[in-house]
């Protein structure tokens, strides 16, 4: 099937063959029978037994498959209006975390004690380079590590006791599918909001975003005294009050902003502004920056409300250079599901203010998302990954709401950081620092993989397409450099090397003379016409 072929590639250093792959994977798939490496034992995954139940109907994935800039550039402005996600911490990060905001540059992370800012640098594009094809981006090594910085906002002289709620619970759930099916963090729960009841006497604090603001608003109640509300920041290296009575917060890899607080009181369905403004102390000696807020007359006989927003974008599938979407499809319903890679690897929390030099940024994750029809809200999010890196380049889903998702990695499946193999078709990664192509079914919630397996030899393996049929079988297509690369049944079992690339040529000159052949006899056609 010459269409469905990928030609052999000559690389300077040498001469590497790509030979076109497909397969096709079962409903359930069976382990295929995957020749060793040398001195290695053949491993056969244990097969659940087949579900019973209607087939599916095949969904064929998007034209999209492989943006170009403009699609990229659509859904990266589609997420942006995505609400904020407050992820509930069960385990997946450290303990003080109670909920956090991921994003690809700025993640807040809740405790007790205050709020931590971890802001990362902006990724740099090589200067002068033309920009690349999301496949070239995506067969990159990964680029090095970025500058980290954490910024902590203290509560001053707050209520111990006090700690953050998660409200307003949404339907959204995110999952982490990294290392062995024991370590795995799936359909945790995610709020509207994070709300500290009762953080000074009579005063709530309240945590929402949408559109990439974090926004933040004191509730003081009747009688409560709102200079009781006192703030500090540190690890920022500048904090000041602009001109527009914004407080500026200043980092070397970013900045954050507080809006001009906006303060009022309710009035039947009005609201009645109250004049308001920050009031910053002098710096300290240990750089910390104390605030609060000085407020205007007001009636203490009514709730009062201080409103500013955090500038700082915190969306959750990324926004910067380092996260690519690589593929999309649609269901029946008009959800889309987007897969791609990203650098934003996991919730880790900065143990401490100022630079993070623990940070890995250069290792990509695969991810899944799930966007609802009306493109408002996540349904759910989750990583595919090991400690190495992994790409997914497609996806298609069922009738069931089933994904399919396809890549390439070079983790393992076993030890720390391991690869999140279960079921088949291969549970061993077959080559040694390259990539083995990758399948995952991704269950219709989103909370655990129904099988995740490799497919490869020795040599690199990439998977970039994958279909579904009605029975559930998938369909997987890429290409390979490996001469032991798991065949069976057909449609080639032997490897072709150069002669594969002899083959496309004479059939590209066939081709082309055929397509002469036509366009002269159409002319002569034409001219026997007018005549």
């Amino acid at each position: 099937m010459s269409t469905m072929a990928r030609g052999a590639r000559v690389r300077r250093e040498g001469l590497a063959v790509t030979v076109a792959m497909i397969l096709v994977l079962n409903p359930w798939v069976e382990a295929l029978p995957m020749p060793s490496r040398p001195g290695a034992t053949a491993h056969r995954a244990a097969l659940p037994a087949p579900p019973g139940g209607p087939g599916t109907t095949a969904v064929e994935p998007s034209g999209l498959a492989r943006p170009g800039t403009a699609s990229s550039a659509r859904l990266k402005e589609a997420v942006q209006r995505l609400p904020l996600y407050f992820i509930e911490n069960r385990g997946q990060s450290d303990s003080r975390v109670a909920y956090y905001v991921q994003g690809a540059d700025t993640s807040v992370y809740f405790t007790r004690a205050g709020i931590t800012y971890a802001l990362t640098s902006p990724a740099k594009s090589e200067a002068g380079a033309a920009p690349a094809s999301t496949r070239e981006a995506a067969l990159r090594p990964p680029v090095a590590a970025r500058e980290r910085w954490a910024v902590k906002l203290d509560f001053l002289g707050a209520n111990p006791d006090a700690k953050p709620a998660g409200e307003d619970r949404t339907p959204t759930v995110v999952s982490y599918f990294k290392g062995g099916r024991a370590d795995w963090k799936s359909g945790l729960p995610t709020y509207g909001r994070v709300v500290y009841a009762n953080l000074w006497p009579g005063i709530d604090l309240v945590y929402t975003g949408a559109g990439g603001r974090l926004k933040y608003t004191f509730v003081v109640r009747p009688g409560a005294d709102p200079k009781r509300i006192r703030l500090a920041y540190r690890g920022a290296t500048a904090v000041r009050v602009s001109p527009e009575g914004q407080l500026a917060v200043s980092t070397p890899v970013g900045n954050l902003e507080e809006d001009t607080p906006y303060v009022y009181q309710e009035a039947g369905a009005d609201r009645v502004q109250v004049e308001a403004a920050y009031a910053l102390e002098a710096e300290e000696a240990s750089g910390t920056r104390r605030f609060g807020f000085r407020v205007g007359p007001y009636d203490p006989g009514k709730p009062l409300f201080l409103d500013p927003a955090v500038l700082a974008y915190c969306g959750y599938i990324g926004g910067s250079l380092d996260e690519i979407g690589n593929g999309i499809a649609v269901d029946g319903s008009g959800n889309a599901y987007v897969v791609g890679n990203t650098a934003s690897t996991e919730a880790t929390f900065p143990v401490t203010v100022g630079p993070d030099v623990t940070y890995n940024g250069g290792t990509y994750d695969a991810f899944v998302a799930k966007v609802n029809a009306a493109g408002t809200a996540l349904v759910y999010a989750g990583y595919i990954g090991g400690s190495g890196r992994e790409i997914a380049t497609g996806v298609a889903v069922d009738s069931s709401g089933n994904a399919y998702v396809v890549g390439y990695t070079d983790s393992n499946g076993n030890g720390p950081g391991a690869f999140p193999v279960t079921v088949g078709p291969d549970l061993t990664h077959n080559g040694n620092a390259t990539d083995d192509a990758f399948v995952a079914k991704v269950n219709a919630a989103g909370t655990a993989l129904l099988y995740c397996g490799y497919i490869g030899g020795l040599q690199n393996d990439r998977a970039y397409g994958v279909a579904v049929d009605s029975s559930g079988n998938a369909y997987v297509a890429g290409d390979t450099n490996s001469s032991n690369f798991p065949v069976t049944v057909g449609p080639g079992l032997t490897f072709k090397g150069p002669r594969l690339l002899r083959l496309h040529r004479r059939l590209g000159q066939r081709q082309r003379s055929r397509r002469r052949r036509r366009q002269r006899g159409q002319r002569l056609r034409d001219r026997l016409h007018r005549f």
